[in-house]
Parts: structure tokens; sequence; C-alpha cells
């Protein structure tokens, strides 16, 4: 048995080692807690400017070959956190030389590619309003420079957008004017009027491609004068041919019957003495032929002595 004094003794041996056991680390040895949530706080900062160069250089469509966009570590606060500050302020300097290298690249790509655009928005005349389509090369590129990535984007996709809806639209137009204007132009041209629509050329695939350069409103202006004097033509064609048809079928009886022995296309039937074909005919040359035979058939009947 221990006496009361040895006792006492054991008892302040232990008391005192669980004390020295449960004593903290000296602080050169670890990392003290307003220091750790004063670097977390920097690289929250940090890994939000790196992930916004990498959203952006890809928004920029530079390609992303050799561009070492994400961290080994899989996201750039954990990388922040295992890599010390100058680690971590020289990948910010490299993407951030990156992106404005691939910012140059890809303003000289949006100018001239707006550029075009310009052009092709006059050529089919869609009539956009807005500074993007008139601005010059110098505007845009300032514009550019100065704009976020996403912006720029934005803009280049809507002008794509809004351009190929123009396009097609004025072909869709275009296709509809030509067949129209196909078939109303030889009947103008047979009474001799003359109509803008006639300078675009003859046939369909004349007129759709220079349709497609010409403002549609002053096209469809066109086209309604053009149905207008269609309509006149038409009536014209129709009291000439109502007159020359039977003229024509007693003057090829009479060449037949006097043995005038007249021929060519003007003596045949098919050609002129009957309505359809004479509708086809321009009305000048229907009167030149009707004189033609009026003169030649006086001619024979002279000849014969027929007086009739």
């Amino acid at each position: 048995m221990f006496s009361s004094s040895r006792y006492l003794l054991l008892c302040l041996f232990f008391t005192f080692s669980t004390v020295a056991w449960a004593k903290p680390l000296p602080p050169k040895l670890r990392l003290p807690k307003e220091d750790f949530k004063k670097k977390l706080k920097r690289c929250y900062l940090y890994s939000d400017i790196l992930m916004r160069l990498q959203v952006d250089i890809l928004k920029f469509d530079c390609g992303t070959k050799g561009m070492e966009l994400n961290p080994r570590g899989g996201s750039w606060s954990s990388f922040c956190m295992e890599q010390p500050l100058e680690a971590v302020k020289y990948r910010i300097k490299v993407l951030n030389s990156k992106y404005k290298a691939c910012q140059i690249k890809a303003c000289q790509t949006y100018v001239k590619t707006t550029h075009m655009q310009q052009r092709m928005q006059k050529l089919f005349y869609c009539k956009f309003s807005g500074t993007r389509w008139f601005a010059s090369k110098s505007q845009l590129h300032s514009w550019c420079l100065k704009a976020h990535a996403s912006d720029v984007a934005i803009n280049r996709k809507e002008q794509k957008k809004m351009l190929e809806g123009c396009v097609k639209q004025k072909k869709t137009f275009c296709a509809s004017y030509a067949r129209t204007a196909a078939y109303v132009v030889p009947i103008l041209s047979s009474c001799g009027f003359t109509n803008p629509i006639s300078k675009l050329g003859n046939g369909y695939s004349q007129i759709y491609n220079a349709c497609l350069t010409k403002d549609s409103i002053g096209l469809s202006l066109w086209l309604v004068n053009a149905e207008k004097d269609k309509k006149i033509c038409q009536k014209k064609k129709k009291a000439q041919c109502d007159q020359f048809v039977p003229f024509a079928i007693t003057a090829e009886s009479i060449n037949r019957n006097l043995l005038c022995g007249y021929r060519g296309e003007e003596w045949q039937t098919s050609n002129y003495s009957n309505p359809n074909s004479c509708q086809i005919k321009s009305y000048a040359l229907i009167q030149k032929v009707q004189k033609s035979m009026q003169e030649k058939i006086a001619q024979c009947k002279a000849k014969r002595g027929n007086k009739r």
C-alpha cells in the first residue's frame, strides 16, 4: 500500500504530465487562424479573376490549344490555396496576356466580318438600323477592344442572324417576283410598252439575280405598274387579233384559190390565222404582216384581173 505522501506525489506527477501533453504547438509550426482566412479571401478574389479571364478567352473563340486554361488541381480556388502567392499572380499575368492577344485577334476578325455584313445588308437592301451597321472599321475596332467579350459574342451572333433572315426573305421575294415578271415582260414587249422591269433581263434567272440587288419596294412598284400595263396590252391585243384572224384566213384562201403562189411564215395558218398564235405575236409585227398581206393580195388580184 502507498502512503499518503507517496500517493500525493504520484497524483501531482500525472497531473503535470497531462498538462504538458495538451500544450499547443509553437506558432511557427502552424498557420495562424487569421492568416488562413486572409489567404482564403484573397484566393476567392483571384479565382474569380482567373475564371473570368478563362471564360472571356473562350467567348472570343480564339481556340484553347496551348492556352492551359484549366489548373491541374481542377479549380482555381484550390490551385490558389495550394500555390504560393507569387505563383498565383504569375498565372493571372500569363492569362491576362493571352486574353489581350486573343482579344486583338478576335476584334480584327469581328471588324472584318462586320464590314462584310454591312456591305451585304446594303447590297440586299435590308435597311437595318443601329450604329453597328454603319460604323467605320476604326470605330468597330475601338468598340470591340473596350467591350466585354460576351457583348462582342452577342453582337456577332445577332448580326449573323439578322443578315441571314434578310437574305432568306429577299431570296423568297425575288423567286416569286421573277416568276411573275418573266411572264409579264414578254406581254408588255409584244405591245411595245416599256417598263423598268424589262431592264432586269429576259427570263426567270436573269430577273431573279438582278432582283437580289434591287430595292424590294421599288421593284414592287414596277410590278404594280406592269400589271396595269399588261391588262391594257391584253385588251389591245385581243381587239387586234379579233380583226386580224378573219382577215388572215380570207387572205390565205385567196392565195390558194387564185394560185398567187405566195409562201412564207405569214401564209401558214398555224402561225398567224388563229387566236392563240396571234396573241403571242407583237402588236407591231401583226400590223406589219397585215399590211404586207393586203399589198400582195391586191397585186395578185390585179394580175389575175380579178375585180372582186
